[in-house]
């Protein structure tokens, strides 16, 4: 089991594609999504979705009752996990078939990886395919039809890199 912590600030239509995008392209009962709401202004919109998503057995609302920024939400959502595995996902990533599978593979490639992360195209550094810039998608292509291509393409290595981006980020133990 793996826990998907998500922090959450407002536009609650990003989140909703978000969560629709890990229900779409992940194998249930392999994930439980822990939502952080860092005390995103209340809306109808908002309510709704949270009224919608804590119906969801695999889904997990936690708030807090002050803004608090990126790091103290995830970090929230990290102290509740009972999980060894935890990937931190922004709200407004979509992630793509075998996504979970994929960054477990990397991440048990090598005994000494702590954490992995995803090529993306608006990721800083793993920003492909020019590195710190929000690449838009050509028109006419979705995130699985760029994942489709970039997969057929791939060497499946894996580069050490100093860090890994909270976009997404699968954390395990060393």
């Amino acid at each position: 089991m793996i826990d998907i912590v998500i922090p959450f600030y407002s536009q609650p239509e990003l989140l909703e594609s978000c969560i629709s995008s890990i229900q779409k392209n992940s194998c249930s009962g392999d994930y439980r999504v822990v939502i952080v709401n860092d005390a995103s202004p209340d809306d109808d919109t908002t309510t709704k979705l949270f009224r919608k998503l804590s119906a969801q057995d695999a889904i997990i609302i936690l708030a807090h009752e002050s803004n608090q920024g990126f790091v103290a939400a995830a970090n929230t959502g990290f102290r509740f996990s009972k999980s060894n595995h935890v990937i931190l996902l922004n709200s407004d990533t979509l992630v793509t078939p075998g996504w979970i599978e994929k960054l477990s593979q990397c991440a048990n490639s090598n005994p000494r990886v702590a954490s992995v992360s995803p090529l993306t195209n608006n990721g800083t550094i793993f920003s492909i395919p020019h590195i710190n810039n929000n690449n838009s998608l050509p028109s006419g292509v979705t995130p699985n039809t760029m994942n489709s291509l970039l997969e057929s393409l791939s060497a499946k290595q894996y580069p050490q890199v100093p860090t890994t981006h909270g976009f997404c980020m699968f954390i395990k133990p060393l």
